[in-house]
């Protein structure tokens, strides 16, 4: 596997408000909820590795320039999700990628396994990952959709080109996501 060919971004910009503090900084198992992802990004050879992150994220986003990861301040993370993929779109087009992973910060429990099988199964077109009951990010996007990137608006990311994207499954529990507090109790 190639992963010299992908870039890779971690969306780190949201603003917390379910969750009611600052959730990516947040400790999970003794490390910053934000930082599960990148750890598990680092040592897999991407070709270009960006963090979006937001002025409430500050001691994440050093943490994340630490493994070496491009910070990419989003300047209006109200603007919603759509916002930080356009920046990080916008980045990976000085890149020589031919693909652009995106990955949420709030999503620590996707692992190697998961990444390696999107990589293995990436030809060229769109690919999101399934659970077999919730479809969600990572997701790659070829480079030749990058630029529609720039379009989107609010908080659905990229899901209208995703929509038809081939899935990839993956285990149980990969895809779980922290919005509130009370997600850090739930077991799968």
């Amino acid at each position: 596997m190639d992963f010299a060919r992908f870039a890779v971004a971690i969306m780190a910009a949201g603003q917390s408000s379910r969750f009611g503090g600052n959730k990516l900084e947040t400790l999970l198992d003794g490390k910053m909820l934000g930082l599960a992802i990148a750890e598990t990004l680092v040592p897999l050879g991407f070709g270009a590795r960006f963090a979006v992150t937001s002025a409430q994220n500050e001691k994440l986003a050093l943490n994340l320039a630490g493994l070496e990861f491009q910070i990419i301040g989003n300047p209006d993370p109200g603007a919603g999700l759509s916002g930080s993929i356009k920046l990080a779109a916008m980045a990976a087009l000085n890149t020589d990628t031919d693909a652009l992973m995106i990955c949420l910060a709030d999503m620590p429990f996707v692992n190697s396994a998961c990444i390696n099988a999107m990589i293995a199964s990436y030809d060229g077109e769109p690919l999101i990952v399934t659970d077999g009951h919730v479809t969600s990010p990572p997701a790659i996007l070829p480079r030749r959709l990058w630029a529609s990137l720039s379009k989107l608006e609010g908080d659905a990311g990229a899901r209208a080109l995703l929509a038809n994207a081939r899935r990839v499954m993956v285990q149980k529990g990969v895809l779980r996501d922290i919005d509130v507090r009370e997600d850090f109790d739930v077991q799968d």
